[in-house]
C-alpha cells in the first residue's frame, strides 16, 4: 500500500487524490496504487500499451516529416529566366523573314519590266523585315519571360507554404511526444527499458489477464523472463 507523501495517510487503490489531506497524487503514486491490485494492473497494463504505442506512431511520424522537409530545396537566390532565353529565336525568325520577304518581292519582280528596280525594292523589303521581326520578339519574349517567371514564383510560394505547414506539423508532433514521454517517464522505474512496448505491455496484460500473475510488477517479471515463468 502507498502512503501520501504530504500527511502520511494510506491512499486507496486508483485514488488521484489523497482522501485526508486532498493533495493531488503523481502519476508514479496512481501507478504504483493501480498496480496493487490485479485489476489496477490490467488497466495499467492497458494505459501504457496505448501510451507505447502513440510514442512509437509519432516517433514514425516525425521521422516522416522531417524527411519531407528535408527533401524541399528553398534557394535564397530563386533563379529567374532571362529576357534573351525567349528572344534569341527572333534572330533566326528574322533572317528566315528576310529570305522570304526578298524571295518573295524578288519573284513579283521578275514580271515587271523594270526588273532592276524590282529587285532593289525586295532587297530593301528584305531587309526592313529584321527590325520589324525583332520589334515584334521584344514584346513576345517579354511576355513569355514575365509568364514564366510568374510560373516559378508560384511553385516558390507553394513550396513555402508547404515548408511552413511542415515545420507547424513537425513542433506539433514534438511536443505531443515530449507529453507522452514526460507520462512515460514516471514509470521507467517499474517497467524495465526492455519491456517498454505496446506489445510488452499486451503480453503483461494477458498474464494478469490468465492470472499467470497476480500483480503488475510479477506480470513484468514473467513477460521478460518467460524461462522462468
Amino acid at each position: 500500500m502507498a502512503f501520501c507523501s504530504g500527511c502520511g495517510a494510506a491512499l486507496s487503490d486508483g485514488a488521484s487524490f489523497c482522501d485526508q489531506c486532498g493533495k493531488q497524487l503523481s502519476a508514479r503514486v496512481s501507478a504504483l496504487q493501480m498496480a496493487s491490485s490485479k485489476y489496477g494492473s490490467i488497466n495499467l497494463a492497458s494505459e501504457l500499451a496505448s501510451k507505447y504505442a502513440a510514442s512509437a506512431k509519432l516517433k514514425v511520424e516525425i521521422n516522416d516529416t522531417e524527411f519531407s522537409l528535408k527533401k524541399i530545396e528553398i534557394s535564397p537566390n530563386p533563379p529567374r529566366y532571362s529576357f534573351f532565353r525567349f528572344y534569341w529565336p527572333f534572330f533566326i525568325i528574322a533572317l528566315i523573314a528576310c529570305f522570304i520577304v526578298t524571295l518573295i518581292f524578288a519573284f513579283i519582280a521578275a514580271g515587271v519590266r523594270n526588273s532592276e528596280a524590282g529587285y532593289a525594292l525586295a532587297e530593301i523589303m528584305g531587309y526592313l523585315s529584321v527590325p520589324v521581326v525583332l520589334v515584334i520578339g521584344i514584346f513576345i519574349a517579354k511576355k513569355r519571360r514575365e509568364a514564366a517567371n510568374e510560373e516559378l514564383e508560384a511553385k516558390e510560394r507553394t513550396l513555402v507554404r508547404k515548408s511552413e505547414d511542415l515545420k507547424k506539423k513537425l513542433a506539433e508532433l514534438r511536443n505531443e511526444q515530449n507529453e507522452i514521454n514526460n507520462a512515460l517517464s514516471e514509470f521507467k522505474d517499474i517497467v524495465p527499458a526492455s519491456m517498454r512496448s505496446k506489445e510488452q505491455m499486451l503480453k503483461v496484460k494477458a498474464m494478469l489477464e490468465t492470472g499467470k500473475a497476480g500483480t503488475f510488477e510479477e506480470a513484468v517479471t514473467k513477460a521478460r523472463n518467460p524461462q522462468k515463468g
